[in-house]
């Protein structure tokens, strides 16, 4: 159907083309006499071909990942058995939040070091102050009164310490640890359940949280193109989850070591992510541009016409001066298509209406 209505369109404008070159001729000599009515003339686009530097578009695959500048993992600071666990899996949670509570016989005696020390303070500043007034009224010795003051010296620096452990463990009242959010963010892992034994020695993270307004994106290269990638490339990033929405950045750091499983370097493009779009793990497709050694004659992709087999394009020196011209392209990046020969810098080709004039001009 396309092609048909193609071919529909093409025959209107054929009479546009044809207009003003009288009667029709051998092929050979209507390519030598052809030109273009006023009105096509005006309707195309010539463009000049020019040297460019080569530029290349390498594709690879990445996957999001958490921006690891904003990643706090929670390790348990106690033993004992998870009694609450208050947030799941992908929860956003705010600085200070309370996470989960712990019960542990180390809080509890963390507690009781605090009451007794509290304790002890009193007893001491009472015995302080009962000292000094027998001190006054010459019923204590000097060294009596001495002691009863380093006495208390020890009781508040006890209490000082009791109080700075008890805010390493801070406790809900009832010898319940609390786990708290040091920060504001989004819960990407979680390895608590309630009645999980917890232990202070466990390689694994109770929580780990993390801001996602930016992100990574790493991208695997393989060994055949790591010269083709250095930090300040832009890059474009598609993902499966939003067809035709394309994010940009910029290659932030290509590692240096290749990764010992998959045998792919990897390369790092940060991302601003308004909305959340992107999430941890989501797979994506990454575009990077490249710049080559050397120059090649660059013109529109537009300009080119594929026929039979072969590429061609319509050289414009004036509206009654158009040439056929086969040419051989190299590489396709951004709409700019690369000819390794058939061009020279400065000529002009035809990028709109390109197809219509090739086939009046074969007609």
């Amino acid at each position: 159907m396309k092609m048909h209505l193609l071919k529909k369109y093409r025959l209107l404008l054929l009479p546009l083309l044809l207009a003003g070159c009288g009667a029709r001729k051998p092929a050979a000599e209507e390519r030598k006499n052809f030109c273009l009515s006023d009105t096509m003339a005006a309707m195309i686009q010539p463009d000049q071909v020019r040297e460019d530097s080569l530029r290349g578009e390498l594709q690879l695959n990445g996957r999001v990942t958490a921006d690891e500048d904003q990643v706090m993992h929670i390790y348990p600071a106690v033993s004992g058995i998870a009694r609450s666990v208050l947030v799941q899996l992908g929860d956003e949670v705010e600085a200070g939040q309370t996470l989960a509570i712990i019960s542990s016989g180390e809080v509890a005696q963390v507690q009781s070091d605090l009451s007794s020390a509290q304790a002890t303070l009193q007893a001491a500043q009472k015995n302080f102050d009962a000292a000094s007034d027998q001190y006054q009224q010459g019923l204590l010795s000097l060294k009596d009164l001495t002691d009863a003051q380093s006495e208390l010296a020890k009781a508040k620096a006890e209490l000082e310490r009791s109080r700075q452990l008890s805010q390493l463990y801070p406790a809900d009242g009832s010898a319940g640890f609390v786990v708290k959010a040091p920060a504001s963010g989004f819960i990407i892992e979680k390895n608590i359940t309630n009645g999980m034994q917890i232990r202070p020695d466990n390689a694994n993270a109770l929580f780990t949280i993390s801001g996602l307004d930016q992100v990574w994106v790493v991208a695997d290269i393989y060994e055949t193109d790591i010269a083709k990638v250095k930090a300040g490339y832009p890059a474009t990033i598609r993902t499966l989850s939003y067809p035709g929405k394309n994010f940009q950045g910029t290659v932030e750091k290509v590692y240096t070591v290749l990764d010992p499983d998959t045998k792919v370097l990897h390369a790092r493009i940060r991302l601003n992510n308004p909305g959340y779009l992107l999430k941890p793990d989501m797979f994506t497709h990454v575009n990077i541009r490249f710049t080559e050694a050397g120059s090649m004659m660059a013109i529109p992709s537009s300009a080119l016409i594929f026929n039979l087999s072969k590429n061609y394009v319509v050289v414009y020196h004036d509206k009654c001066r158009l040439e056929v011209r086969e040419v051989d392209p190299y590489r396709a990046v951004d709409g700019i298509t690369y000819i390794r020969s058939g061009l020279q810098a400065g000529e002009q080709v035809i990028t709109r209406y390109a197809a219509l004039v090739f086939d009046a001009m074969n007609e």
